[in-house]
């Protein structure tokens, strides 16, 4: 057995530094019992030494005998036993120090398994107070326990302050309903979901989905919820501005198809009224004036120049481009149009101008730019049958913010037309429609439906806008945007005075190309009343032979824009190789995208518009002839 020799060893030292002390001891006292000896019985003094001899001898040999056993005795059977016991202790002492080591070790993976869950808690709650959106721990009771930092955003106060306050005594949650119902029903296991408006300290209102939900613990118990908002207020307003341009999509839709439908019908429609027009002025002007046909003519001309009004409101619908525009002064414009406003209205409405002092001056066509005035005085005239106020402003205005502003213009510098009624009203399902084509609130017979369209469609030309405000039983205000121009106003003074004089008739040679039999005819007896030489042709190709074949000097050439075989356009250019520069005008009735699409240039500085008059057609021929000169 390993350590056994060692035992039995350390037994044998054991025992024997024993036995040498027991002897030392019996010298001791055998070496005081000889001194005493002495001392007592000093004549036996020669006798004492070898008693004391005799007493060491038996003693040791006594002991020697005794010891010797007890060495056998360590050697037999004790040695073994301690070695047993001091094995025992080694084996004991080296589990204790196994132990002590593994347990070194649990305590370092535990201390190293609360480094990582700490580091992971704090990992988390970073993530969760930098969430995007907010997130608030709840008791069952509406106890906030802990949220992030877009839920304290959110309710305005500072996260450690939030903590431990009630849900319902928070500011932002101010206007809402009882939510406590809604806890008790997520404290059930439901899912809960509402909309609510929330407003900031700063009275700034968030619109948000919450939603609640539980987290159960032991026995399927609820111990907290979990209150969770996305913020919608973003998305609800570009859902509203989607709304909006989808709106104002379908507005220029109709208006669109409007458009198409007027350029449809206009140019056959502008015939007609050209020959009817034309023939009725000229058979006027030949017939006594005391026959009773006069007053029939008169009531012919009327009729079609009714008729001609409606058309030109549809063709503003579709056009691209006004014509004829010129720096117009919006205060004396509307100086002008005051005895005109004044006998459209009715002598009960009070008529209260506020020009504004400075130069309102901007690019127009004169003839739309009264239109839209007009059409907007009888608006607020219908809205006033008994009797009110008619306010017209005119200002200048540097626009930011366009919003509310339709068709929506740019920001910028703007010469603002105001005008306002005190009348009837509208609501806003009238104003979801006002601008619609043949959208009308009278009766039937009593409108057209085409007039506030009709603005909106010549606005959206100007590429300015129109803002409405209107109350039932309050009235209304019409405000229209042009943009402003720098220069309109140097241009205006700079333009000679008006020195018309009446049309002049001529001698020249006019070629007339027109594909409309009736209106040939007509303009062929204008120009030659007007002493013009004619030459006339049906079409571009005849117009060609025509000019062609003619020996002597062609000085003008009148022709339709849009006709079979060869448009007006494209005969001039055939013309321009063959024959030169001619001066030229065109007339059509068709709407300008539809001229556009036939060669005519989208300016037309030089078009006549169907249907025209006979003083229409004189001016325009003299000031080309006179400008070619």
């Amino acid at each position: 057995m390993k350590g056994f020799s060692h035992i039995r060893w350390t037994g044998r030292i054991a025992v024997s530094r024993y036995s040498m002390a027991l002897i030392t001891l019996w010298l001791v006292v055998s070496a005081m019992i000889a001194l005493t000896a002495h001392r007592v019985y000093p004549a036996e003094s020669p006798w004492i030494p070898l008693a004391f001899l005799g007493v060491f001898l038996a003693l040791g040999v006594t002991t020697y005998s005794a010891f010797r056993w007890m060495l056998q005795d360590v050697e037999n059977g004790f040695g073994m036993e301690w070695g047993k016991r001091e094995h025992a202790v080694h084996l004991e002492r080296d589990s204790l120090r196994l132990d002590l080591e593994q347990e070194r070790i649990r305590v370092r993976d535990v201390t190293e398994k609360l480094k990582n869950a700490s580091l992971q808690t704090r990992r988390l709650h970073s993530v969760f107070s930098q969430l995007s959106h907010p997130v608030a721990f709840l008791d069952l009771f509406g106890e906030i326990l802990d949220l992030n930092t877009s839920a304290s955003d959110l309710f305005g106060e500072n996260t450690r302050r939030l903590r431990g306050q009630s849900l319902f005594a928070l500011p932002a949650f101010a206007q809402a309903g009882d939510l406590r119902p809604l806890l008790e029903k997520a404290a059930r296991g439901e899912a809960v979901q509402f909309q609510q408006e929330l407003f900031r300290q700063n009275g700034e209102s968030h619109t948000l989905v919450l939603s609640l939900k539980a987290v159960f613990g032991e026995k399927e118990r609820a111990e907290l919820i979990i209150l969770e908002g996305q913020d919608i207020t973003e998305r609800l307003k570009a859902e509203a501005a989607l709304q909006e341009t989808f709106q104002q999509f379908q507005q220029s839709q109709k208006m669109e198809a409007v458009g198409r439908l007027a350029g449809g019908i206009a140019h056959d429609f502008n015939n007609l009224l050209t020959s009817i027009l034309g023939f009725s002025h000229m058979a006027l002007e030949e017939i006594p004036q005391d026959l009773d046909a006069v007053d029939d003519l008169k009531e012919v001309i009327l009729a079609a120049t009714r008729a001609q009004n409606l058309t030109q409101k549809l063709l503003a619908i579709s056009r691209k481009e006004l014509f004829n525009s010129r720096p117009v002064d919006l205060n004396q414009l509307v100086r002008d149009m005051n005895k005109l406003i004044r006998v459209t209205i009715h002598e009960n409405i009070e008529i209260v101008n506020e020009l504004s002092p400075e130069f309102c001056t901007i690019m127009a066509d004169v003839t739309s730019l009264e239109q839209v005035i007009l059409n907007l005085a009888v608006n607020a005239r219908d809205a006033m049958p008994r009797s009110g106020r008619l306010y017209i402003r005119t200002g200048i205005e540097d626009i930011q913010n366009t919003a509310g502003i339709l068709p929506e213009p740019a920001p910028g510098k703007y010469v603002v037309f105001s005008i306002r009624d005190t009348g009837c009203g509208m609501d806003e399902e009238v104003l979801d429609h006002i601008f619609e084509p043949f959208f009308t609130t009278k009766e039937a017979g009593q409108g057209t439906g085409l007039g506030l369209s009709t603005v909106y469609a010549i606005m959206k030309q100007y590429q300015g806008g129109i803002q409405i405000w209107s109350e039932p039983g309050v009235g209304t205000d019409f405000k229209l945007y042009f943009p402003y121009h720098e220069y309109a106003e140097q241009m205006l003074l700079d333009l000679p005075k008006d020195v018309r004089r009446p049309p002049e008739k001529g001698k020249e040679t006019i070629l007339l190309v027109e594909d409309e039999d009736g209106v040939r005819r007509m303009a062929s007896k204008m120009i030659e009343s007007l002493g013009y030489t004619l030459l006339a042709a049906s079409d571009g190709e005849e117009g060609v032979r025509v000019a062609e074949a003619h020996d002597g000097k062609i000085d003008l050439i009148i022709t339709d824009v849009v006709m079979p075989n060869l448009s007006g356009p494209e005969m001039i250019d055939r013309l321009r190789i063959s024959l030169g520069h001619i001066p030229h005008l065109y007339v059509s009735g068709f709407t300008m995208d539809k001229l556009v699409e036939h060669g005519a240039d989208d300016s037309m500085e030089n078009l006549i518009r169907k249907p025209y008059s006979r003083e229409d057609l004189a001016r325009r021929i003299r000031q080309t002839l006179d400008g070619n000169a």
